[in-house]
This record gives C-alpha cells, structure tokens and sequence, in this order.
C-alpha cells in the first residue's frame, strides 16, 4: 500500500516497496535523467529510439513532463529518496479496457541488485489494486534475456513475438510480449 515519505523536507505520496520507493520526479532529478537517456549501454536493451540527448532537449523533455498521461517514476532508496537507481513508467493506459504497460530503466550500477524485482512487483501491486487493471504488458527485445528472465520469474508469460518490428543497432529486432492478468496475480497469491 502507499505510504507517506519525507522527501527534501515535503511529505509526498510515494509506493514503498521492500527496499526501494517509487517517488515523483523532482528537479534534483534532472541531470540523473539525462545522464540515463544517454547511457549508451542501457540504450542499447530498451525499446524506445535513442540519440544523444542534448541540454536543450532534455530541459524541454523534462519542463513538459507536467502535460505527460504517462505515470513516471524515479526508483529510489527506501530509506534515502535521495539515492535514485532508475525509472519506472505506467504508460499506455488503456481505462475501458483495463489494461497497460510498465517500463522500468535501472543505472548500470543499480542492475543485478534486486531493485528490478522490487520495482516491477511493487508496480503490479499498485496497477491491480489500486488503478484496478486487468492486465499488464510489457515489451522486451528479443535479444535482452536478462529482463526476459525478471518478468517470467515474477509470473509474466509470453503472449508472442512481432518478429523484426524494431530497429536497434544497426539491425532489425525481434520483440517479446509478455502480460500478467489479474487473476493470475490474484491465483500467485499477491506475493
């Protein structure tokens, strides 16, 4: 359930998971942000089009951010909201149908340290009982096993492939889609 966490001296409304939290994205956040989007290497793993970010776009990007219909989120430290370790997206939100996606983006040094599983259940938790979704997807490139690997150990399963749909490095790539249902969430016994 959401609980209240003081951040920089203003109680905020934040999910708090079992290590990490998901909080607003603040204007501390901003050079984090940046230095993510340009991150070469975790470009390479994520769906959506890369190129180096500039200061201009980026201020741009980030001043709208209030007009987005997404729900972004920064990962950061239960304890300290101040140490931030990624991102995390509701998007494609769907209210008829009761459905959308996540995203989650972890640093470089943040991977491999659980705060993926933490995020991604923590999400879960919050788009099935609270936002009250029926179902949840998630694309993967084909290639990226280890986020293949987080989402089916945390119960997603493989719906289908949109074979060459996107292109990324220098090539076209395979896309994995996977979902988790409400009743499936409910069935595992909400962890």
């Amino acid at each position: 359930k959401q609980k209240i966490l003081t951040y920089t001296g203003v109680n905020r409304m934040n999910l708090m998971g079992n290590r990490i939290c998901l909080r607003n994205i603040e204007d501390v956040d901003k050079d984090f942000l940046k230095e993510l989007l340009n991150d070469e290497q975790i470009s390479k793993n994520v769906v959506g089009w890369s190129k180096p970010i500039s200061s201009t776009e980026h201020n741009l990007w980030f001043n709208n951010l209030k007009n987005d219909l997404n729900f972004r989120y920064m990962i950061a430290d239960k304890l300290i909201a101040e140490k931030v370790y990624g991102t995390a997206i509701i998007s494609k939100i769907d209210w008829k149908n009761r459905s959308c996606s996540i995203d989650i983006k972890l640093s470089r040094n943040a991977q491999g340290n659980g705060y993926g599983t933490d995020t991604v259940q923590l999400l879960i938790k919050y788009i099935f009982e609270e936002l009250n979704m029926n179902r949840i997807f998630v694309n993967i490139l084909e290639y990226n096993v280890k986020s293949q690997g987080l989402f089916e150990k945390i119960g997603f399963i493989k719906e289908g492939i949109q074979r060459k749909a996107i292109f990324k490095n220098g090539k076209y790539n395979n896309l994995i889609i996977y979902s988790l249902l409400k009743e499936e969430y409910i069935n595992e016994g909400n962890w």
